[in-house]
Formats: structure tokens, C-alpha cells, sequence
């Protein structure tokens, strides 16, 4: 009777030992490390965050955290509108080292930064949602070192309140050229 149960519990213990690389898309140390720089440096009230304050409490594994999403265990996606986040976006921040990143979403924030120009540091981005974010002053021409983007919206609302904020704080872009933004050499 053991002799048969042998050639089983052979083929059970490769099959376990062929699952553990497939379930192990768990978020890399590093990736964990930089969500979480990013999340001690910004500023959001606890109270309404839907997700950074859900951050490292439900889940040891940032691949399972709200916002976020991963392949191979490293973030690809990171959706963080809608969060009251204020103050300002320097190009210090550990977000301009998530060079995996596709999909970048801060939209309907309240920034009071001009958009950091690491920006372009975020080379493999296809998706980046700035709208309603409070970001103001010059456009970095580091967004034209995105060769990978199709949609870029920085977008305002239309309406009375966001008419008075946006006199004194609009977003601008001289000489609105993709040629322009590209043709001068970008100091490191």
C-alpha cells in the first residue's frame, strides 16, 4: 500500500514546489519601501483617505493595497485621487523612483507645487492623470522624455470656485511644442 501512495505524494510535493514561485507575486521589499517614503511625505487627513491610510494595515503586501497595482511585484499602477492630498510634490519624493510605473493617477488633490520636474524620470508611464490637483506654474518640459504616453490630462474644472483658485494658480506651457520641449538638451 505505501508504494503506492509514493509515485502521489512524489507528484504532490513537485506540484507544491511549482506553485510557490506562482502565488510569490508578492510586492518587492523595495517597491513596499518606496510606497511607503512616499506615503510618510505627503500630507492627508486620515480620516478621509480611502487608501493611504489603508496602506501596510490590512495587507504586509502592497500588491493587495487600494491604489495600487503590480506585476511581478512591482508596482505598475498607482491610483491615489480623490485623497485630500496637500502641499507640495518636490522631485525628492520616492515616487519618481517606481520606474515600473504605467499608470499614474494624483488627480482631484490639492497640490501647491509645481509639477516636479523627475517627472520624466517615470519613463515607462502610459496613462498620467494630473487633473484637478492643484499643480501650477510651467509645465516641466521633462514630460516630453515620456515616449511611452498616450493619454497626459491636466484638466480643470469650469466651475465658479475653481475659476477664482485658477487665476492665481494656472498651469502654463510656453511655446506649447512637442519640437520645443524636445529639442533642448535636459541637465541631470
Amino acid at each position: 500500500m505505501s508504494t503506492s501512495l509514493f509515485p502521489w505524494h512524489f507528484i504532490f510535493s513537485i506540484l507544491l514546489g511549482i506553485s510557490i514561485p506562482v502565488v510569490s507575486g508578492r510586492c518587492l521589499g523595495h517597491q513596499q519601501a518606496l510606497l511607503l517614503q512616499m506615503r510618510r511625505n505627503l500630507e492627508f487627513d486620515d480620516q478621509m483617505s480611502t487608501k493611504l491610510a489603508k496602506w501596510n494595515v490590512r495587507s504586509p503586501d502592497c500588491c493587495f493595497w487600494e491604489g495600487v497595482s503590480c506585476e511581478d511585484g512591482r508596482v505598475v499602477e498607482l491610483d491615489l485621487s480623490n485623497e485630500g492630498i496637500s502641499g507640495e510634490l518636490d522631485n525628492s519624493s520616492s515616487l519618481f523612483s517606481l520606474h515600473h510605473l504605467r499608470s499614474l493617477d494624483l488627480s482631484c488633490n490639492f497640490f501647491s507645487s509645481m509639477i516636479p520636474s523627475k517627472i520624466g524620470n517615470l519613463t515607462n508611464l502610459n496613462y498620467l492623470n494630473l487633473s484637478n490637483s492643484g499643480f501650477l506654474g510651467q509645465i516641466p518640459r521633462e514630460v516630453s522624455q515620456l515616449r511611452n504616453l498616450v493619454t497626459l490630462d491636466l484638466s480643470t474644472t469650469n466651475d465658479y470656485e475653481s475659476t477664482i483658485l485658477l487665476a492665481a494658480n494656472e498651469l502654463k506651457l510656453e511655446n506649447p511644442t512637442m519640437k520645443v520641449l524636445g529639442s533642448e538638451p535636459l541637465s541631470a
